[in-house]
């Protein structure tokens, strides 16, 4: 805001004080007026200021927060890192593990199925292992049932 007081000076020549822009002297009811105008502005100014101090303080909270938060979260992220890594090592582990059990049955299944062909050597389960007149060859589902018997006797 721009100041409207008028201005005076004395003038020895014209006997009396006269309006000047440069003058020295101001009405005091002008003075008042001019005094309340500028405590005003400077209030309106350090409330200003007082409020983007404030607002720059709630910013560097959000900030901090922010922070705290984004740090929280890249521990998340190396915890979720190393629990894939976890993860995988245990999928290829077990991938490994029923790679090998998958050629423990095909090699199971060849044996009843196949080695059976030819009697010559063709693996024997004896119903009665003491009674060698008994004992027959078995094959196919006739010894799975006799193997899961025995691995259930020995359980």
């Amino acid at each position: 805001m721009s100041s409207n007081i008028k201005r005076w000076d004395y003038d020895h020549l014209a006997g009396g004080p006269t309006e000047d822009a440069e003058g020295s002297y101001v009405l005091h009811s002008d003075h008042e007026e001019e005094v309340t105008r500028l405590r005003a502005e400077l209030q309106n100014a350090a409330k200003a200021a007082l409020d983007a101090t404030a607002l720059a303080c709630e910013k560097e909270r959000e900030a901090d927060a922010l922070r705290v938060k984004c740090d929280e979260l890249s521990m998340l992220h190396v915890a979720a890192i190393q629990d894939k890594s976890h993860l995988e090592i245990k999928y290829r582990n077990a991938c490994s593990r029923a790679d090998r059990d998958q050629e423990d049955a095909e090699r199971y299944r060849w044996l009843r199925n196949k080695a059976n062909d030819s009697y010559r050597s063709a693996p024997m389960v004896a119903a009665n292992p003491m009674d060698r007149e008994t004992t027959r060859l078995i094959h196919s589902e006739e010894l799975d049932t006799a193997i899961d018997a025995a691995m259930g006797a020995s359980a």
